[in-house]
């Protein structure tokens, strides 16, 4: 099996996830955020949702949305999400942790 190193990298990379308020801002949204990093586009599942994948992690915050300011997309929120062990081992391998599932924090009752 061979292993695409530069692709498994970006898998372990954090995402910034943005939630934009108009689905018709996508594609200034992608424009705007593609020298941030890895643009990953809304689908029709998530026409609001855009997200870049960027080794700056929680960084990359200001500058995202400062992008999007500058390109006049209004932003409904930002997070950033960080892959699991699981994440990463499942991209590289095609299956998940032995386990995995118990690994998750529980929800509070």
């Amino acid at each position: 099996m061979s292993i695409d190193v530069a692709r498994e990298a970006r898998v372990g990379e954090p995402t910034v996830h943005v939630e934009m308020t108009n689905p018709d801002d996508a594609a200034r949204a992608c424009e705007a955020l593609s020298g941030l990093g890895r643009v990953e586009r809304p689908t029709e599942r998530t026409p609001t949702r855009i997200g870049v994948r960027t080794t700056a992690g929680h960084a990359a915050i200001a500058p995202v949305v400062r992008a999007l300011d500058e390109a006049g997309v209004e932003v409904e929120f930002v997070e950033v999400v960080s892959p699991t062990l699981d994440d990463v081992f499942a991209a590289v391998t095609g299956s998940h942790l032995e386990g995995a599932a118990a690994m998750e924090p529980a929800e509070a009752p």
